[in-house]
């Protein structure tokens, strides 16, 4: 079997093909416009359900929080084609462990609040939330597509 050498042209139009199916695979993975809110809103709806009290029903608007993840992560799927899977490095690994840290800092703050019956201030930390969780939906993409042309 014979290979044929090409020249160092053909090497640099090859990485040039890399290089734009990278962009347009980030292009791709970026997440719908609906799903940022949507995200916000769950996050905000997690944290005004530590007004609801204590006993067993405490428990149902994780539950049914969890549901509704569920259903925006199948949506994000249909709507790019893609399963994002959990990032190995990077960018998108910090942005990632920063979101975990703002939702466990927003639900303590918020079950602090709860507990002190100052329910205004729980709606307070929600809308904190809401924007929080729109915003970090954002800077997850720009970080995805950014390790994507990068190759991390």
């Amino acid at each position: 079997m014979e290979t044929d050498p090409g020249g160092p042209g053909d090497a640099e139009r090859t990485l040039q093909q890399i290089a734009a199916d990278r962009a347009r695979l980030a292009g791709r993975m970026t997440a719908p416009r609906w799903y940022g809110p949507l995200v916000g809103l769950l996050l905000a709806a997690l944290l005004v359900s530590t007004l609801v009290g204590d006993g067993w029903w405490r428990y149902l608007p994780a539950l049914l929080g969890l549901g509704v993840a569920l259903a925006l992560d199948a949506g994000y799927r249909r709507a790019t084609g893609i399963v994002r899977k959990a990032p190995r490095g990077g960018r998108a690994l910090r942005v990632e462990v920063l979101q975990v840290g703002a939702v466990i800092v927003l639900y303590c703050v918020a079950a602090l609040f709860a507990g002190m019956h100052e329910p205004l201030l729980v709606v307070a930390v929600a809308l904190v939330g809401l924007a929080v969780g729109w915003g970090l939906v954002r800077l997850t993409d720009r970080a995805v597509a950014g390790d994507l042309r990068r190759a991390v």
